[in-house]
């Protein structure tokens, strides 16, 4: 047996060991998750008392006819299906649809806050897992010419069952300002005359009547937005609170009417790096 082939059994081994590992921990038995498998039982036994092994833990307590997980098999639960997620993701990038997608860039449409300040950090693991990939980020105007589409939209409590399947997370927004006089005010409606508002595009069509009066700039550019506020003492900016930066005075004012919901698309269909995308994000801001 040469080198490459020994690593490659083992490899499988490995995976089909984590799988064995979840079945017993789902099925609460080694003879169900066997049946499930379609192994048999001893197998199941010989793979966990392996695994534990390796490990160095003990991950079941076993009793007559059942087993539950130890404090160490539930933490070790969580990281293997994870492992698991990944293995899967790997055979669909570096498979026969991982490597069309790598041989082109892939189209990824964006709203501006959502490319500057949540896209940066989950591209980033992206690339590291698979290098080989390349990516054109676009405006989210160009949403129906890509493969992945992210965009944000107004936060509903009783979604369309279309957003619920393209669902990602919810993201609050904040009063920011660069004024201390105004680092106490907790209702926008009781700031100055002279202080004005500046906010992105897709809040000036939701926002109450009586704040659209006080805008004085919109932007589709979250960094045009805080520059602004931290050069002008008499603008207060909204925003995603991702967008927001530290340096800058968040005021104490709730603002739910401006919360957005964050949704992920693929207009051509599903794709792996869609599934991946999705995942890590979802992990960064969970839910």
């Amino acid at each position: 047996m040469n080198m490459s082939t020994k690593c490659y059994r083992e490899g499988v081994l490995e995976d089909f060991r984590l799988r064995i590992f979840m079945a017993v921990a789902e099925k609460g038995s080694f003879t169900l998750a066997a049946k499930a498998l379609g192994v048999s039982q001893p197998a199941v036994s010989q793979n966990i008392a392996e695994l534990e092994k390796s490990l160095g833990a003990e991950l079941f307590l076993r009793r007559k006819g059942s087993v539950t997980l130890t404090p160490k098999g539930a933490a070790f639960k969580e990281y293997a299906g994870r492992i698991l997620y990944w293995y899967t993701a790997t055979e669909m990038m570096f498979g026969p649809e991982g490597k069309l997608s790598a041989n082109k860039p892939i189209r990824l449409s964006a709203d501006g806050f959502i490319a500057s300040h949540i896209l940066p950090q989950a591209l980033s693991k992206l690339l590291a897992f698979n290098p080989s990939l390349t990516f054109s980020i676009r405006s989210e105007s160009s949403g129906n010419n890509s493969d992945i589409r992210i965009y944000a939209q107004r936060h509903v409590t009783e979604p369309s069952f279309e957003d619920i399947g393209t669902f990602l997370f919810s993201v609050t927004a904040s009063a920011v300002s660069s004024n201390p006089a105004y680092s106490k005010t907790t209702d926008l409606k009781d700031l100055p005359q002279s202080a004005r508002l500046a906010v992105p595009k897709i809040y000036s069509e939701i926002l109450p009547l009586d704040l659209k009066a006080r805008v004085a700039v919109v932007s589709d550019s979250a960094e045009a937005i805080v520059k602004l506020v931290a050069d002008s003492p008499d603008i207060i900016g909204l925003l995603p609170h991702p967008a927001t930066r530290q340096d800058l005075i968040t005021l104490p004012v709730s603002l739910p009417s401006l919360a957005l919901d964050v949704h992920l698309q693929t207009p051509e269909g599903p794709n792996p790096i869609a599934t991946a995308l999705r995942r890590i994000l979802c992990d960064q801001f969970p839910a």
